[in-house]
This record gives structure tokens, sequence and C-alpha cells, in this order.
């Protein structure tokens, strides 16, 4: 994307487990391991790539002592976190009316068997934004209420002024939002308590992520996991098969 100093004005954020909802769901449906999830789905999507992602990331979180959410880390970084970095960094060029966020609350349910109980997965913070919580048969706690009412103000200010701290309850009721710029990489961390703020948000991974690039044919998109997801099944089948004969 090239930079442009006349793009509108923009709120961009992940949330912090972006990747486990898509790789929780192979896990659950994929008669292979963790690591075999792991090696295949690193291959297929960074091919030549794989030595240096596995070497990069032992070498800043250790080795993996859960494949599974290693992996969830792996491509929550490289389809969401990183290339929102990327696309604030490109945004707020020349302009000061880019906002970034991270979301990391997690919504209790009833059902603590949910695999995304109590975390932020992909989408988590929409059930926020627009107060649907009853449609899921819940009740938010009033401390999550509390953050819903806060970044529906946000939203509203962006919608009616194009600044999420200029309108009713803005800076006046809660923390002044500071535009994204890649000099201080400030972002808002929606979480409980309310009003923290992270700079340089992984840019230790993202840094090197860079690198490789997200604008590729070959890279894992939200396609390119369900074609992953069905090659691993047809070897899975081809595995099981080989078995029993």
């Amino acid at each position: 994307m090239a930079k442009n100093s006349t793009l509108p004005p923009a709120i961009i954020g992940t949330t912090t487990d972006e990747g486990f909802l898509f790789v929780e769901l192979m896990n659950l449906e994929l008669p292979l391991t963790g690591k075999e999830i792991y090696d295949a789905m690193l291959l297929m999507t960074f091919k030549f790539h794989v030595g240096s992602v596995v070497k990069t990331y032992n070498s800043l979180f250790g080795a993996p002592k859960d494949y599974i959410e290693r992996l969830s880390m792996i491509v929550g970084d490289y389809l969401f976190i990183c290339p929102a970095r990327q696309l604030l960094a490109t945004i707020s060029e020349g302009q000061q009316n880019t906002w970034g966020y991270h979301w990391n609350r997690g919504i209790i349910y009833n059902d603590t068997s949910t695999f995304c109980y109590e975390k932020p997965c992909h989408g988590t913070e929409l059930v926020y934004v627009f107060g649907t919580v009853t449609l899921w048969g819940q009740q938010f706690l009033p401390s999550d209420a509390s953050l819903s009412r806060q970044i529906q103000t946000y939203w509203r200010n962006m919608a009616n002024n194009s600044d999420p701290n200029i309108g009713p309850g803005g800076i006046e009721e809660y923390p002044v939002w500071t535009s994204y710029s890649t000099e201080v990489g400030a972002q808002m961390c929606f979480d409980i308590p309310i009003g923290d703020v992270s700079y340089n948000y992984r840019d230790n991974v993202c840094d090197f992520l860079d690198t490789i690039s997200y604008d590729r044919s070959d890279a894992l998109d939200s396609c390119g996991i369900v074609r992953s997801s069905l090659i691993l099944i047809l070897v899975a089948l081809l595995l099981l098969v080989q078995v029993s004969i």
C-alpha cells in the first residue's frame, strides 16, 4: 500500500489472541498431534522462510511447550497483528488522524468449556462495540459494561467527528486516545482496568516478519487456512488408511 497523506481517519486494531480461534478449530478437527499441525502449517505458510521463523520465535519466547499455542501466536502475528501495524504506519505517515488499539479482554461466558473462554480471540471486541452480549444469553460484569460504554463512546465520536476523543463523553470521561505514529507507537490497550497504553506493541516480532512481507501469493490468508486445513485432513486420512492396511 503506497503512503498517502490524504487517507481518511481510521481506527485499526487487533486482539491479543487473534490466531487461537483458527488454529484451535484445526486442532479439534484434525486427527494429528499439535506438533504435526505446527510443522505442516509453518511449512505451507512460510516455505523457505520456515527455519528463520522458528529460530526467531524460539529466541524470543523459548522453545514451544505447547505447539498449538505457539502456532496460534505465529498465525495471529503474521495474519493480523503485524499487518495491522504496517497499515497503521502507512496511514499515519504525515498525518495525525490514525488510532491503534489492541484488545486484551476476553468475554466470560457461562459455559466455561468454550475454548475461547476468557481469551481475547479474533473479533471479541465486536461484542463490546455493539453491546450484543445478551444475544449470546450472557450479561456483562459491571466492569465489562463500563468497558463496553468506553469503546462505544470512542467509536461514536470517531463516526461523528473523525476523532475518538471529540464528542460527548470524550476526554472528559475517558482517557485521551493518543493518535498513532511510528516514532511513539502508542496504541490503546482495551482491558480492565481501563486506560492503559501500549508502546511499540510486538515490535520485536513484527520487525522480523516485515522482512518476509505479507503481500505474498503463497502466504497463508483466510482462504489459505481453509485450503491448508483440507490438505491436512487429506494427509491425515491417507495416514489412517495406511495404518489400517
